[in-house]
């Protein structure tokens, strides 16, 4: 979906991408992100209506 890496501090993770004005931090739990940090992602991509439902899905390891 073209987010870089930006960094982060213990366990967060920070994502960024031009021409969005939202920064993502995610942190890991279990191997997946927090529900309200999936969230935030979701509306996010809703919002520049970016990717595929298939991509949707496996970026936030989604079952449906």
């Amino acid at each position: 979906m073209g987010f870089q890496k930006r960094g982060g501090k213990g366990s967060h993770v920070v994502y960024e991408k031009d021409g969005v004005e939202e920064i993502m931090t995610f942190q890991d739990r279990k191997g997946m992100a927090k529900p309200y940090q999936v969230k935030q992602m979701l509306a996010v991509i809703e919002k520049y209506r970016m990717g595929s439902e298939n991509e949707v899905r496996h970026c936030c390891r989604l079952q449906r």
